[in-house]
This record gives C-alpha cells, sequence and structure tokens, in this order.
C-alpha cells in the first residue's frame, strides 16, 4: 500500500463523476433519440457510476489506512496472505463455473423467448470471450508451471 497515491484515485473518481454527469447530460437533452443513441447515455451512467464507486472505495481506503499504521500493516499482510489469496482464488473459480452454466441457461432461454437474434447473439460473443479467456489462461498458465 506504499505506493499507491491517493491523489491518482481521486482523479479516477473524478473521471468517473464526469463520465455519469456526462450520461445524465446526454439522457436529458436527447429524450427522442433512437437506437444506440437512446441506450448510450445509461451506458455512460452505468460506467460512471461504477468508476465513481471503485474509486470512492480505494481512496478511502487509503485514507484510512493512512491514518491507521496498524491497520495499514494489517492489510498489506492480508493482501499478501497465500492462505486468503488461495481463498480468493477458489471463490473465483466456483463464481466462474457458476457463471458459465447460468449464462448458458439465460442464452436458452432467450432463443425460447424468441428475442431478437441480435441481442442473443450478442450475449453469445460474451460468453465465448469469457470461455475463449478461460482456455487461454488454461494453456498459458500449464506452460508456465
Amino acid at each position: 500500500m506504499k505506493n499507491k497515491k491517493v491523489g491518482s484515485y481521486i482523479v479516477v473518481t473524478l473521471i468517473g463523476i464526469a463520465i455519469l454527469v456526462f450520461g445524465a447530460i446526454m439522457g436529458k437533452a436527447n429524450r427522442d433519440a433512437q437506437g444506440i443513441l437512446q441506450t448510450y447515455p445509461y451506458i455512460c451512467i452505468g460506467i460512471g457510476s461504477g468508476i465513481f464507486g471503485h474509486g470512492l472505495s480505494i481512496v478511502f481506503t487509503l485514507l484510512s489506512l493512512k491514518n491507521n499504521p496498524e491497520k495499514a500493516k494489517e492489510y498489506e499482510i492480508n493482501e499478501k496472505d497465500e492462505r486468503l489469496n488461495t481463498i480468493r482464488d477458489k471463490a473465483k473459480a466456483k463464481a466462474y463455473d457458476i457463471m458459465v452454466v447460468v449464462l448458458g441457461i439465460f442464452i436458452l432461454t432467450l432463443a425460447l423467448m424468441n428475442v431478437d437474434l441480435t441481442i442473443i447473439l450478442a450475449i453469445i460473443a460474451v460468453y465465448l470471450f469469457v470461455v475463449l479467456t478461460n482456455i487461454y489462461f488454461i494453456g498459458k498458465y500449464n506452460k508456465e508451471m
């Protein structure tokens, strides 16, 4: 935690606010927009909110650790603890396994509901990206280890 600067995360937080405000202004200004322009403001609001929340949580964490050296040391130890890292990795792996099944069921459900083909194909593209990324990293880590 020593090399993380609060200022850079404040900038990230401000960028998130800017994207969020930009999306809100576009949403108000373009009420009669069609197609992607109709959804673009809400995409900006979602992305801006995520960036804002992420940046703000790190700022609060860094500021609270800055004022409490004992907590900072404990936080750093927990960050490097092999047991906790293994637990996190196993949780991520289990969440991935569940996500693949749920996303497959979701795609099948949308297909049975006769949802627009472009929506189904977009979700299938995301599904394939996730699965192919998994396959890539399995191959990469097999070569490394």
